[in-house]
């Protein structure tokens, strides 16, 4: 290995460390849930599926821009 191409890892590591680090920790501890208005199309069905009347055009139904069955 060169110098200079080890210069220029020396360089981009205290660059790159955290942004990893950042990625490593979402990885491993995110969660996937609803997020602000998510929350007004995904709960109805489960509300429904819970009280057992979910039915077909509750996935068609419109949500802001999209339908359930077919997400943005």
């Amino acid at each position: 290995m060169t110098l200079k191409r080890s210069r220029t890892l020396a360089e981009l590591l205290p660059i790159a460390a955290p942004l990893l680090l950042i990625g490593l920790l979402i990885f491993r501890n995110g969660v996937d849930t609803p997020f602000w208005d998510e929350w007004d199309g995904t709960a109805p069905l489960f509300e429904k599926m819970a009280a057992g009347t979910l039915g077909f055009a509750d996935f068609f139904a419109q949500h802001n821009e999209h339908r359930i069955l077919f997400p943005d």
